[in-house]
């Protein structure tokens, strides 16, 4: 009965249906699947059906809750409402209620899918890319991407070089370095300082313990060496690229690319400071904002362990579920209230 239940909502299934229509309208090759599995087995699933096809990337959504529970809570007058444009991480944000326990699940189901991966993975968070009626602006887009290091950085940095080769597609870089104050020169600072980004409701988060978390092998000096000299490599690759790139599609990608250097003694704060003043302008000028972030659960280069206390400490409080599904740099701009859009990369581990 479940094999023939597939076999049906394949062709009839209104989501597959968008995707094909987006296909035909931009000419390219779409082709659908659907598998019925208990929830349990979702992220293996995912997971087997991309090492199956050789793709390339996994992309899987942070979903908010569904319609049907929505109206289920607006019924129970003890429940909370959830709104159309509510964050899609409200849910967890939530100490009681039935949207708690789906978000949970699916956040368990996305840390799944990252933990057996050997696939290249982007969990991509809709926060609307810009509050309130602006989120619906203009085609053009402009990424932020803060690029500390390592292999899910270098995956995001390609990732974005990629996405620009689109004419409708802008870049900023920021490669970010954390030093003490006495360390940092002053334009270096000047550089990316803005205005203070807007105060953010306090939110709290009950942690639950037993859902699975990605663990990798301990690293190595020489791994890290080696991963430093890759970022290093990556860097001069976009940065000063080699003659023969001239009059290539690279070449017009990277012309689209802002390349700025970063050292700071605070620089989550730094960054959001300066994606909230970059979402406020792009968004008067008809453009939508999106971050670009590596997961940097493996071979991280910094620890924002403190940064991210002092940030919640500011704008509220989450637990150890949300980091641990998006990790640190994507925590900061989760609980700073940015409301720019998120992508989450996590690089396939080749051992670099």
């Amino acid at each position: 009965m479940k094999s023939s239940s597939a076999d049906a909502l394949l062709h009839s299934d209104p989501l597959l249906g968008i995707f094909r229509m987006f296909g035909e309208l931009n000419d390219l090759l779409v082709s659908t699947s659907l598998s019925i599995v208990p929830f349990d087995d979702m992220a293996y699933s995912t997971v087997e059906h991309a090492r199956n096809n050789v793709s390339d990337l996994i992309l899987i959504p942070w979903l908010p809750p569904s319609s049907s529970t929505t109206t289920d809570l607006q019924e129970a007058p003890s429940s909370p409402r959830i709104l159309p444009h509510s964050s899609p991480f409200d849910a967890l944000f939530k100490s009681t209620g039935v949207e708690k326990s789906t978000s949970v699940l699916h956040s368990q189901f996305v840390r799944g899918v990252f933990s057996q991966s050997k696939t290249d993975v982007a969990l991509f968070i809709d926060r609307g890319h810009a509050p309130g009626d602006a989120r619906t602006v203009g085609s053009r887009q402009h990424l932020f991407l803060p690029f500390f290091g390592g292999p899910d950085d270098r995956l995001a940095l390609d990732f974005a070089v990629q996405l620009c080769e689109n004419p409708k597609i802008s870049a900023t870089v920021v490669r970010t370095v954390k030093k003490e104050l006495s360390e940092v020169e002053e334009p270096a600072m000047a550089h990316l300082e803005d205005e203070k980004a807007s105060p953010h409701n306090g939110l709290t988060i009950t942690s639950l313990a037993g859902l699975p978390d990605t663990v990798y092998g301990n690293a190595t000096t020489q791994t890290r060496l080696q991963s430093e000299t890759a970022d290093n490599v990556t860097w001069a690759r976009y940065t000063s690229p080699a003659p023969e790139t001239a009059a290539t599609s690279l070449t017009s990608a990277l012309s689209r690319i802002e390349f700025v250097e970063l050292a700071s003694p605070t620089p989550l704060h730094t960054l959001i400071q300066n994606a909230t003043s970059k979402l406020e302008t792009f968004v008067e000028n008809g453009a939508r904002l999106l971050i670009v972030v590596g997961r940097s659960r493996r071979l991280a280069v910094e620890d924002h362990s403190q940064e991210l206390k002092d940030l919640m400490n500011s704008y509220g409080h989450v637990g150890s579920e949300v980091k641990k599904t998006i990790g640190d740099v994507a925590t900061g701009f989760v609980v700073s209230g940015c409301k720019a859009g998120i992508v989450v990369l996590q690089a396939a581990n080749n051992g670099t």
